[in-house]
């Protein structure tokens, strides 16, 4: 998916079985859904997964939209990960899915751009370095339609907390939480600069920049120069999920999350060390010792049930801004509104 340096977790047998049981807890924590209920099931037919993993998100769009539009509708699926480690052996004969190896910090080759109708994002933060994270967006941006979607979900390391809140459970999250508070701004808010400050390269959008009276050219989802517009932004939560698979997963699954992270992440760090400079590499070591103690305390916090694990996630939906004279039929009155004013 992104750049293998940033991406911490290991790419085996049970790490993917990690990710398939992680798809079915967030599709429990958006009650069942797979696409957003915003997304019109019937006008889509061009489906992208970033950092797709096994697949199973594709998947179960694939069974969905057919169950929309009938068994016989023609769907372009594509998967895009980093590795190919973890796509199903039978990948194309699988839902009509098709799996591409690509760097999304990287540019998509052009047989790709304005191709989906949505795009699907999940958990991207934790996979790039804060550096890569616009890059990639608007790489993701130049493939999706003027008109279509983008749907993208994060779990906040500083939206988890511990009920009842002992020192214990406290003690075992408190430092990441503040590496988290000092490095970034809250993850909503990351999420919504990033989707509203895209630098995508579309001749179209140029064009309509450059237009001598812009405000002609807008259209009903664009109301100023925004490429995008966040039509839907849901905090999900553990707490009080009605779910009866939520409250029983939800300790199993921030614990294996968090412990997958912290151990992949000092292993990675360890690895890291042998190639540094002697003063870099202490440094390295003792961040590596830090993540291994916390997730051992994690664990222990986990397994003597001092507490139960609530977390919330953030769902943001965003349609990227139809450009004259691609506008949708039924934006002709409001675009003739405007070219009356």
């Amino acid at each position: 998916m992104a750049s293998t340096t940033a991406y911490m977790l290991k790419r085996d047998e049970a790490e993917s079985k990690r990710l398939d049981f992680q798809h079915e807890f967030m599709r429990a924590l958006c009650h069942g859904n797979t696409l957003h209920p915003s997304i019109p099931r019937h006008s889509i037919r061009a489906v992208a997964d970033m950092g797709t993993g096994t697949g199973i998100w594709l998947s179960d769009v694939a069974e969905e939209l057919r169950r929309h539009n009938g068994t016989g509708a023609t769907l372009d699926l594509v998967g895009f990960d980093i590795s190919a480690k973890q796509f199903l052996e039978n990948h194309d004969k699988a839902f009509g899915v098709a799996f591409v190896v690509h760097d999304i910090t990287k540019p998509f080759p052009e047989q790709y751009h304005s191709r989906f109708d949505v795009v699907n994002l999940r958990f991207l933060v934790y996979a790039l370095s804060e550096a890569h994270l616009q890059q990639a967006f608007d790489n993701v941006a130049e493939t999706l339609r003027p008109g279509g979607y983008i749907q993208w979900q994060e779990i906040d390391i500083i939206d988890v907390w511990a009920t009842p809140a002992i020192k214990a459970a406290r003690d075992a999250v408190s430092p990441i939480q503040e590496d988290g508070v000092h490095q970034r701004c809250s993850m909503p808010t990351q999420m919504v600069k990033t989707i509203l400050n895209p630098r995508i390269q579309d001749a179209s959008v140029d064009n309509h920049f450059k237009s001598t009276n812009p405000h002609a050219s807008l259209n009903a989802i664009s109301f100023s120069h925004d490429l995008f517009r966040i039509s839907s932004l849901e905090t999900l939560s553990t707490y009080h999920h009605p779910s009866p698979k939520i409250q029983a997963e939800k300790d199993a699954v921030g614990l294996a999350i968090n412990c997958q992270l912290l151990s992949s992440g000092a292993a990675r760090m360890r690895e890291q060390s042998q190639r540094v400079e002697e003063e870099e590499r202490d440094g390295l070591i003792a961040a590596a010792k830090r993540y291994e103690e916390l997730a051992a305390a994690i664990k222990k916090a986990t397994d003597d049930k001092i507490a139960k694990w609530d977390a919330d996630a953030t769902w943001i939906v965003a349609r990227r801004a139809v450009v004259v004279p691609q506008t949708e039929d039924w934006m002709g009155a409001r675009r003739a509104n405007l070219s009356n004013s």
